[in-house]
């Protein structure tokens, strides 16, 4: 009786069928394992039954993939820019940005998007985890605004659909996950980090609170794309941290005459030498973190997040060198200027002019989407005055002496070979290069031309701002022979 019950326990466990997961996924149409086996039939499982061949396979697949915003896709950064001091093993941090469509019969174009991240060990560097964190934020916004576009779109009220849609984000290694719903992004009503009830950028400051409190309180600035298009916006440490491409302006102040009359380029006459054009230069302190006791011909600076350039432009000559009346008589006005104000209805009277160009700036240090504009400053209504904790030295100078001065020192980063450039668009590594036999008789002719014993021929430029020069006389080049 025992050996009956014996074998037939045996022939019935001889029966039993183990079923591996796909197995089961393929029976049950993945009813069983819910969200787990979508995720594993997108590819975002790993697995331990998958061959070799097939895993990297998968890994060059995904590597080729960018995300446009819709559909189903993955974005996955490589880690070039990884922080040299992480060479030993490293975690390859892989974003995901997936859509997956409620009601595909009722509305195709109405997605909820979901962010997250997994990490997975490999032999090589990564991307740092606060890139990626950065990074998945400035995703998010993109999608938001996509969404919100589709809503707009059809006039359409947003808050009870999107506070459907939640979004997850990652954070600082050893702290899990950020939750956050959309229709906080999109209609943020909890107090922002910064007390200012007027705030735009609740939901931005909401996103990035988590990763650093401080940064949250400080100046939001705009991510954009090399046209100048905005992606998404972020505290501005984190510019200078990882180098994002972001906005700003150049401006070239110039004494008494517009600097396009004094060339002979505008609609005011001029252009004879004997006007003699002066622009002002000035010289940073040598207490500054970045390039101290270095010369620029430009009024710089960063575009807040959302700000119009010329807004940027009118704000910064009033900060730097004191010029305050093209701010006062914007703000008086009380309009708001855009790229599609015409210089009709803003430049009666306004000594600043419409941008002029964009051009792109990038170097180890510093990636921005430079807007140049022109001012002139009318020194029987104003005079500069600068910042001491900022400025060693400035004053107007000779623009024909500006122009030399800027090649010479062009020419001193070539031989050093630290010159961040490369050619001009024509080609041409520097379109007004000195020849070295020549310095010295020039640099005595115009010495003596314009009465000016300052030592100007070894004056060091920013690397930056001779960037935005050569595109500055890349601009007249083409404005002269007629092509703007």
């Amino acid at each position: 009786k025992d050996k009956k019950k014996s074998s037939k326990k045996e022939s019935s466990t001889s029966t039993i069928k183990t079923f591996t997961d796909e197995e089961l996924f393929a029976a049950t149409g993945g009813a069983r394992f819910g969200m787990r086996a979508q995720r594993r039939a997108e590819g975002k499982w790993k697995r331990t039954e998958s061959g070799t061949d097939l895993a990297e396979m998968e890994k060059k697949a995904l590597k080729s993939m960018e995300w446009n915003g819709r559909g189903n896709a993955q974005v996955v950064v490589d880690g070039e820019g990884a922080s040299a001091t992480n060479s030993s093993s490293k975690k390859k941090k892989r974003v995901h940005a997936e859509t997956i469509t409620e009601d595909k019969e009722e509305d195709a174009n109405l997605v909820s998007p979901s962010i997250s991240s997994d990490e997975e060990e490999e032999e090589e560097e990564g991307v740092p985890r606060e890139l990626m964190c950065v990074l998945s934020r400035i995703m998010v916004q993109s999608a938001a605004a996509r969404i919100a576009a589709i809503f707009d779109a059809k006039e359409e009220d947003t808050t009870t659909t999107t506070s459907l849609l939640r979004i997850t984000l990652p954070l600082l290694e050893g702290e899990g996950c950020q939750q956050l719903l959309l229709s906080d992004l999109l209609c943020p009503t909890s107090t922002n980090n910064n007390d200012d009830p007027h705030d735009d950028y609740t939901g931005v400051r909401q996103l990035f609170a988590p990763l650093h409190s401080q940064y949250a309180t400080m100046e939001i600035v705009d991510m954009v794309d090399r046209n100048g298009e905005v992606l998404g916006s972020l505290p501005r440490p984190y510019v200078h941290t990882w180098n994002i491409l972001h906005r700003g302006i150049g401006m070239i102040v110039s004494k008494d005459v517009d600097i396009f009359d004094a060339l002979g380029m505008g609609g005011g006459g001029g252009g004879n030498d004997n006007m003699h054009p002066e622009v002002y230069v000035h010289q940073r302190t040598s207490t500054k973190r970045i390039f101290p006791s270095l010369y620029d011909m430009f009024v710089g600076g960063v575009s807040g997040g959302g700000e119009p350039s010329r807004w940027t432009a009118a704000r910064e000559v009033a900060e730097e060198l004191g010029l305050r009346r093209a701010l006062d008589l914007m703000t008086d006005d009380k309009r708001q200027i855009t790229s599609t104000t015409t210089a009709a209805t803003t430049n009666n009277h306004n000594p600043l002019s419409e941008e002029l160009f964009r051009c792109t700036i990038c170097t180890s240090y510093n990636r921005c989407v430079v807007s140049m504009f022109s001012y002139t400053c009318d020194t029987t209504l104003e005079r500069i005055s600068w910042q001491e904790e900022e400025v060693a030295w400035g004053d107007y100078v000779p623009y024909n002496i500006v122009k030399v001065a800027g090649d010479m020192s062009i020419d001193r980063l070539m031989e050093g070979g630290v010159w961040p450039g490369t050619g001009d668009e024509e080609g041409n590594s520097n379109d007004n290069a000195i020849q070295h036999g020549d310095n010295a008789s020039l640099v005595a002719e115009l010495k003596s031309k314009y009465d000016d014993d300052r030592p100007w021929e070894t004056w060091d430029f920013v690397p930056d701002g001779l960037l935005v020069w050569q595109a500055w006389k890349s601009f007249l080049s083409q404005k002269t022979k007629g092509k703007l």
